[in-house]
């Protein structure tokens, strides 16, 4: 059991009880392999759904006829999971009621909590083996193919950006999954449940971040591996406060000066406060001020990728994409200098050169070599009709003369937005 000693009548409040019989139900429903049961109800294509359904077809009723099949996405975040969480909370909330009714002359429920916290326990570390043991061998982000190579970079969904640069090292993904497998075992053995408890926190928040921000749909089940393992570590909430913030039980040499005086424990504060406010103060002023100062910049004025239909150089048209004296696009977008920009240009089908970018509202433009290279072109530009623009300068002496017309391509990573709902995976 979790405790070795429980006093005679261990009394709970009536909040607490109400609580862990809520928070009890809804993981037990959480962690019950439902698709083991699905031999009781050959009816149903999901037993795990079944919950979900119900509400969707009788409560809601958003499907005319009913639906009971839940496909094979890939997403934990479809609708249809984020209803079977309701339905879960709702199961809870009933269970509860009728938990208090039955066990309403019960005081405490400790020993059904110390063999909770055990069930969870192993139910982490069973997770945690799967995954970690996953990322040692890099099987669940591999490195990428070669494919993944030569795909645009707009082209990639957040979630397969995250996968690749996960993949690409098998160092980092290494180390991952070794932590992961580590706090599992870790809550295996009371002595090492709260480091174990505490490394797996900060792992899984990681996870929980990746997922909720690069659009990863794990969310849901990643935020409830979170929750347990805070869960495990609650009861140690109150030595881990002492302990950490106001150093009680903290065996740890301090070093420097540890004044008695009054006047000089002020002074030390003062000092300590001037110290936080002179960095951490001003280092964060100073970086507001830039923020939003470049956000109150208006756009750049030529943001965007080009297609060079058109290349005249000292009145020789070049024609073929893959002469490298043609340039054949030009991509152009903000930087952190006012008015200036940066981009690049593609020269025959191959070479990419890297580009300072200037133009001003007189329509001129200067492009210049990154790595002092020196200016590339200077000259003026005029739209000729929306999206198309006629381009004239001197490029290292030689008169040049262009037409630009923009692109618009729908590429996926600038334009994907944060989703809670996902209805199938985004890779």
């Amino acid at each position: 059991m979790e405790h070795s000693a429980v006093a005679a009548d261990p009394r709970w409040s009536l909040r607490k009880k109400l609580l862990f019989r809520f928070f009890f139900l809804y993981i037990v429903f959480e962690m019950t392999p439902w698709e083991m049961l699905s031999a009781l109800f050959p009816g149903v294509d999901s037993v795990t759904y079944l919950p979900s359904f119900l509400l969707q077809n009788y409560i809601f009723q958003w499907h005319d006829p009913m639906r009971w099949s839940h496909p094979p996405t890939g997403s934990g975040d479809t609708l249809d999971d984020y209803v079977l969480k309701l339905a879960y909370l709702i199961m809870a909330v009933i269970g509860t009621i009728i938990w208090s009714v039955i066990a309403r002359h019960r005081t405490h429920h400790t020993k059904t909590l110390g063999w909770f916290r055990i069930a969870v326990r192993y139910y982490l570390a069973f997770i945690m083996f799967s995954y970690g043991g996953m990322k040692i061998f890099a099987l669940q982000m591999p490195y990428p193919s070669m494919v993944e190579f030569y795909r645009p970079l707009g082209d990639f969904t957040p979630m397969r950006f995250t996968w690749m640069f996960m993949g690409y090292s098998f160092s980092y993904q290494f180390v991952s999954g070794l932590l992961e497998t580590l706090g599992g075992l870790m809550l295996l053995y009371r002595r090492t449940l709260v480091p174990g408890a505490l490394l797996l926190v900060g792992v899984l928040a990681n996870v929980v971040m990746l997922n909720f921000f690069y659009g990863v749909p794990v969310k849901l089940f990643s935020s409830l591996l979170l929750i347990l393992t805070i869960f495990l570590l609650s009861d140690n909430f109150s030595s881990l406060y002492r302990f950490f913030w106001l150093g009680k039980g903290n065996t740890a040499i301090h070093y420097g000066w540890n004044p008695t005086e009054k006047w000089a424990k002020g002074l030390r504060l003062s000092l300590k406060g001037l110290f936080i406010l002179a960095t951490l103060g001003s280092g964060l002023l100073n970086h507001y001020k830039m923020y939003t100062e470049i956000n109150k910049r208006p756009a750049f004025l030529l943001t965007g990728a080009f297609d060079i239909t058109e290349f005249d150089r000292s009145g020789t048209i070049f024609t073929s994409p893959i002469d490298e004296n043609r340039w054949n696009r030009i991509v152009m977008d903000k930087s952190y200098l006012p008015n200036t920009g940066r981009g690049n240009i593609l020269q025959g089908t191959t070479h990419l050169e890297t580009l300072r970018v200037s133009v001003d509202s007189l329509q001129t433009i200067k492009l210049s070599g990154s790595r002092d290279k020196g200016i590339l072109f200077e000259g003026t530009y005029q739209e000729l009709e929306p999206g198309v623009y006629k381009v004239e300068g001197v490029a290292s002496s030689d008169s040049l003369r262009m037409t630009w017309v923009k692109r618009d391509d729908e590429m996926i990573l600038p334009n994907r937005k944060f989703m809670w709902v996902l209805e199938s995976k985004d890779f």
